[in-house]
């Protein structure tokens, strides 16, 4: 039996949301430690080349996770969308506001150090080939990610409404019979069951009425309320 991409689509194996947060994470945190990776670069060059494959890993994996979150109604996948990327970006602007060298706390530092490594490290090598920013590509994919959890939602709401459509195909409400199907039956009700005093049988397309047992013996009807007792009247 084949599915069209939609069915495919609306049918395929529903994740829970601990499963996605939790595939999305990975993929951004492989490429925030590896980006401290410069042992191999002895060897082969292969740091570059692999910061940029996870930069289209994270893309995809965010976009299909989006994407089956709208499918299933999971608003919490948005939500943990714009807290990844939103609280690092929002505490590296309050820290790149406040008089750091003054009021120096190495705990503010530290959490600095960590929001940067989570927003910029994964889209280093990327945005370097862009000419872009780190922040600029979290934000692409923020944006992104909500317009896939909404076309997932769009499309599941379609087919929902489509199977609705196709379920009450043929239906055209109560059925209403037509005079000659009244005829007709009334005819064949009336042949199959004789045993209705003031009805009718039809013989050779005419009506003749019941015949009667007492007629038929020549037994006359006394009216009512006569004494049925010979010799009851002196």
């Amino acid at each position: 039996m084949k599915y069209s991409p939609m069915e495919l689509f609306i049918k395929a194996r529903k994740n829970t949301l601990p499963e996605q947060i939790w595939v999305c994470i990975a993929a951004a945190l492989t490429s925030t430690f590896y980006f401290y990776e410069y042992q191999y670069e002895r060897f082969a060059p292969i740091r570059a080349p692999f910061l940029l494959f996870m930069t289209v890993v994270i893309f995809a994996v965010w976009i299909i996770c989006s994407f089956f979150s709208g499918r299933d109604g999971r608003f919490g996948f948005a939500v943990f969308t714009f807290l990844y990327w939103g609280i690092p970006f929002v505490y590296t602007l309050f820290y790149a506001g406040r008089d750091n060298l003054r009021g120096y706390n190495k705990w503010l530092s530290m959490l600095n150090k960590i929001s940067n490594a989570l927003l910029c490290n994964p889209f280093s090598e990327a945005s370097g080939k862009l000419n872009t920013s780190p922040q600029v590509m979290a934000a692409a994919l923020v944006l992104i990610s909500l317009a896939c959890y909404i076309a997932g939602l769009l499309l599941k709401r379609r087919y929902v409404m489509r199977m609705a459509d196709k379920s009450a195909e043929g239906y055209d409400g109560e059925y209403i019979r037509d005079e000659e199907d009244d005829s007709t039956d009334v005819t064949a009700d009336t042949a199959a069951d004789p045993s209705d005093g003031g009805s009718e049988l039809t013989f050779g397309g005419r009506n003749t009425a019941t015949p009667d047992l007492k007629d038929i013996l020549g037994i006359e009807a006394k009216p009512d309320g006569a004494d049925e007792t010979p010799g009851a009247e002196e």
